[in-house]
């Protein structure tokens, strides 16, 4: 090739090094108007209208695998849900595998989670995937929104989650840092491997909420000012004409 893009540093540092000099990093770019803070807590999905005001987890994959931490959310969930009585969870998501290895025929991994883990279930509320407008008002009304993942390709819901300013608790591994970490922090960042820390970011953010609006305030001035969509394209139009012309791509 002459030129590539990668959105983040993380995968550009996946290719062999013979080939970094021709691939940009330039982000996707996030609709910040559209993936903004609600002024009051919407209703998270049809159905869970009950659930306005109330302390919410909220957890957003494609699917139910390890790669995004299912197993380890939902054995910090039990701890959770057991420490905060009022607390409540939505998951969003289809029960299969996106990415990774697949279970045997009628296995899955929310299946062992629901025989495996001793929760409230009256608390948690699996949506399944749900149209965008949905998915939006459950990151808006979330109290703490969950994210974890191996070091992979960075999930889009993890930066729309920071431009509707959520409180975020996410995996400490290098794609994620690239984007949350510094200060003042745009996440708390944990070891998914250790679900009680993971549960202890959580219950701290639910107990501290004037502490969970800051750093949702910084996870979105962290997207405004690195992720904006209009910036992106802009950066990407302008990335294209040097290459018509026959320039090095910018980096």
């Amino acid at each position: 090739c002459d030129a590539g893009i990668c959105p983040t540093q993380f995968q550009r540092d996946q290719i062999p090094k013979c080939f970094h000099e021709k691939v940009a990093v330039m982000p996707d770019g996030i609709d910040t108007d559209y993936y903004s803070p609600a002024r009051s807590a919407p209703p998270p999905a049809p159905g869970l209208e009950f659930l306005a005001e109330r302390e919410l987890v909220t957890y957003v994959a494609r699917g139910m695998e390890p790669y995004r931490g299912f197993p380890e959310f939902m054995q910090a969930l039990e701890i959770v849900l057991r420490e905060r009585p009022g607390a409540h969870a939505v998951v969003v998501g289809e029960d299969r595998v996106a990415y990774g290895r697949r279970l045997a025929e009628g296995d899955s991994y929310k299946q062992r989670a629901l025989s495996e883990r001793r929760l409230d279930w009256t608390r948690v509320h699996f949506t399944g995937l749900l149209p965008r407008p949905q998915y939006r008002a459950v990151l808006q009304a979330s109290s703490v929104h969950v994210y974890l993942t191996i070091p992979f390709v960075l999930s889009w819901s993890l930066l729309e989650a920071m431009s509707a300013g959520t409180a975020i608790v996410a995996s400490d591994v290098a794609p994620v840092r690239e984007v949350a970490d510094g200060e003042p922090k745009a996440a708390q960042l944990v070891d998914m491997r250790r679900p009680e820390e993971v549960a202890a970011a959580i219950i701290g953010l639910l107990s501290d909420r004037t502490g969970a609006t800051q750093m949702g305030d910084a996870a979105r001035a962290r997207i405004l000012e690195r992720n904006q969509a209009r910036d992106a394209w802009r950066r990407k139009a302008a990335w294209l004409e040097n290459l018509t012309f026959g320039r090095a791509a910018p980096r």
